[in-house]
């Protein structure tokens, strides 16, 4: 799976708070005269994108300074401090990190379900059988903890049927 860029998770997260499934800037820059919280996801999506010059057109006058001293290496400096921009960048670290939090949390399930399994004398082929999953997936990810292999609902699904027999 391709790594989440920050100009793509700027374009989904304009597309999301504006209702909008594309990025026109003029009606974007409409719409953020009802919705404030699209301008600053907006300037940063122009800036990444190269199209400042196409959102200062239809910027109001306060907005026009900020955009010239504004460039990739400073949106997140303290003199932006009023803006969300850090705000945002941070979102977009979670996201991009949320994967590895849930494979942390897989390998931690994981280390319980091999307990019960020895416990009860479950076998990985009863697993992925009663389970119907993917016995290779499940193999994989029992025998060499693979997290990459298995969602997180499908581990909570094998530590509760592990739970339950």
């Amino acid at each position: 799976m391709r790594q989440l860029t920050f100009e793509t998770f700027l374009k989904q997260y304009l597309a999301d708070i504006s209702g909008q499934p594309y990025l026109n800037i003029h009606k974007l820059v409409q719409l953020s005269e009802d919705n404030i919280r699209i301008i600053d996801p907006l300037i940063l999506y122009s800036l990444f994108t190269n199209k400042v010059n196409i959102l200062s057109k239809y910027l109001d006058a306060k907005q026009h300074p900020l955009l010239k001293e504004l460039n990739i290496n400073n949106y997140l400096d303290e003199k932006f401090h009023n803006y969300s921009f850090t705000k945002i960048h941070d979102s977009y670290l979670n996201r991009i990190n949320a994967s590895k939090y849930d494979n942390d949390i897989k390998s931690m399930i994981r280390q319980n379900i091999l307990k019960m399994m020895k416990e009860k004398h479950i076998t990985t082929y009863r697993i992925f059988t009663d389970l119907k999953a993917n016995p290779g997936n499940i193999n994989d990810f029992i025998k060499n903890n693979n997290t990459n292999k298995v969602s997180l609902k499908l581990v909570e699904s094998i530590y509760d049927y592990c739970l339950t027999r």
